[in-house]
């Protein structure tokens, strides 16, 4: 990732977008609506633990399956009901569902598979230096509450790992 010259601040997030797996991905930047809070338990791969034993004795750990990258961020929406699939205005609650105008979107998640995932990348830019974030296989929950039916928190898990450029 290159380095800033100065600290981020949360005003630095340029777009945070959602892709769908086309090799041309049907997008959502949520930039229009995001409140530029982000937060990613890490951002480097790591791996699950798996403690080899001989009897009580330990003998050693290897490497298992990849951990996922939890992530959690706030944008807002004009509409719960929103059919528009405007790259900046659609409704990401279809988005992240496959539903509605985002029917034919194609799944990030490995073919044979059929839950729902998509892919995320963030771009964050300041003083002309741009770095990405780009977390695969997401799976995203929305929650949004009456006192601000405008904002949705989202809760999501990325299993695919992240990529920084």
């Amino acid at each position: 990732m290159p380095s800033a010259t100065v600290a981020l601040t949360k005003y630095d997030i340029a777009s945070l977008v959602m892709k769908d797996a086309t090799g041309s991905p049907v997008d959502l930047d949520l930039l229009t609506y995001a409140d530029h809070s982000f937060t990613a338990d890490r951002l480097v791969n790591v791996f699950e633990e798996i403690a080899i034993y001989a009897g009580q004795t330990f003998l050693g750990s290897r490497r298992g399956a990849p951990a996922p990258i939890n992530i959690a961020f706030s944008t807002y929406m004009t509409s719960v009901t929103s059919a528009d699939v405007a790259d900046n205005n659609g409704n990401p609650w279809d988005f992240v569902g496959r539903t509605n105008g985002f029917s034919a979107n194609t799944n990030t998640n490995t073919t044979g598979y059929d839950f729902d995932m998509i892919d995320l990348t963030v771009t964050m830019t300041v003083n002309g230096v741009t770095q990405q974030l780009d977390f695969a296989k997401c799976t995203c929950l929305g929650a949004f509450s009456a006192d601000e039916p405008n904002k949705i928190d989202w809760t999501v898990i990325c299993r695919g790992g992240v990529t920084r450029t």
